[in-house]
């Protein structure tokens, strides 16, 4: 069974300073029990770290799971995926002029509606994906 989570935010009045929030959240069983100051403009923080790169080939090692990674080239570039394994999550933006192909390890593929051997993205695109035990996920 799936645990309900439960997230309450609300002013913090006199006790706190001038326009803040807390934000708590809990799994819906044992009630609330994490706290975060959320910042007075009402927006909840999320850092979430950056790799840019500017060359035309860029291989992508398993420590740049869960980031944003950045091309920027005027040619073509290509990324190399790791091989795949349990937990791996990527997000890719092309801020580029040339296209960015994503190209798994060795026979591994890429599902999108289908399964593929390799990702175009234009100028402007961005895609996540994650692996699943089989296929890297393009979410």
């Amino acid at each position: 069974a799936r645990a309900r989570a439960s997230v309450r935010l609300w002013g913090s009045g006199g006790t706190r300073g001038a326009g803040e929030a807390l934000l708590e959240v809990g799994d819906g069983s044992a009630g609330l029990g994490r706290r975060a100051a959320v910042p007075g403009d009402g927006s909840i923080l999320c850092r979430v770290p950056v790799l840019v790169d500017t060359s035309t080939s860029l291989t992508v090692a398993a420590t740049d799971s869960n980031k944003l990674i950045t091309t920027s080239n005027a040619g073509a570039v290509t990324v190399l995926l790791p091989a795949g394994s349990t937990g791996l999550l990527y997000r890719f933006k092309n801020k580029g002029v040339g296209a960015v192909t994503l190209t798994p390890n060795g026979s591994e593929k890429l599902f999108t509606t289908v399964q593929v051997a390799s990702l175009a993205m234009v100028t402007g695109d961005a895609q996540t994906i994650a692996w699943d035990g089989t296929d890297w996920c393009v979410l």
